[in-house]
């Protein structure tokens, strides 16, 4: 009983942590603990050591403090405690695995949100297993929104994901005009070419392009998570990478 109650307890703990976090991220806090802890504890009125143990995670406020909290960022208690997904921020997503995997939920940031992603549209994502030019290796997370297969609604220079029986592949869009656009691959050995017309004739152009039959996956990817082995360690890592 203990160890549950031990885990709920650390739940809490990160999910207020967290939560408190975005916040002040968002209304300019320094963004070291030492300065925010010192800020912090100005605007609540507690000790300097109580709000870096808030910041950590290592103790959950009073209910004074988490009234003052409250009053401080215009929340309600159930914002900073609550499990909803209501508690959570307005752009929080579900995205649904393409392959093999769990459903996740994310806030993206909106500089990448903006212009790129419509309310209306779905997120998935595919988790790499081998490497697959344009800097994803095996293990990074590529999120995607659903694509049009027709060369009006591509856009040069886009990444694209593109799900077929050979498995999943990562081609860019080179050129756009007129009823055709061209795909290629990172080293630029493949490239694909498609035409404006229907699904079936769309399949054939995946098969003639050597990517096999059943296309069942075609998304414009918006952001890319690297798995933290994934991470350059050199500069000359960051500028193939980039």
């Amino acid at each position: 009983m203990s160890t549950q109650n031990n885990r709920r307890t650390g739940t809490l703990n990160h999910r207020f942590t967290q939560r408190l976090r975005v916040l002040l991220d968002q209304q300019g806090y320094p963004a070291s603990i030492r300065d925010r802890s010192k800020a912090l504890s100005i605007r609540l009125g507690v000790f300097e050591s109580v709000a870096s143990a808030l910041l950590t995670g290592s103790e959950m406020p009073d209910f004074d403090v988490l009234m003052s909290l409250c009053e401080l960022t215009g929340k309600s208690p159930g914002w900073f405690l609550d499990a909803g997904k209501e508690s959570l921020p307005a752009r929080t997503r579900l995205v649904r695995c393409v392959g093999p995997g769990e459903e996740l939920a994310i806030c993206l940031p909106t500089t990448l949100y903006e212009g790129r992603v419509d309310e209306q549209q779905a997120l998935n994502y595919y988790r790499a297993v081998r490497a697959m030019g344009f800097g994803v290796k095996a293990g990074d997370f590529i999120f995607t929104v659903d694509a049009e297969l027709q060369p009006h609604a591509l856009a040069k220079g886009d990444l694209y994901l593109v799900g077929s029986e050979h498995g999943y592949d990562i081609r860019r869009c080179v050129h756009t005009g007129g009823d055709r656009a061209a795909l290629t691959t990172f080293d630029g050995k493949q490239v694909q070419t498609i035409r404006k017309h229907g699904l079936r004739e769309v399949q054939a152009d995946f098969q003639e392009s050597g990517l096999g039959n059943d296309l069942h996956h075609f998304g414009k990817i918006i952001a890319v998570l690297k798995g933290v082995a994934n991470l350059p360690t050199t500069a000359e890592a960051w500028d193939l990478l980039v």
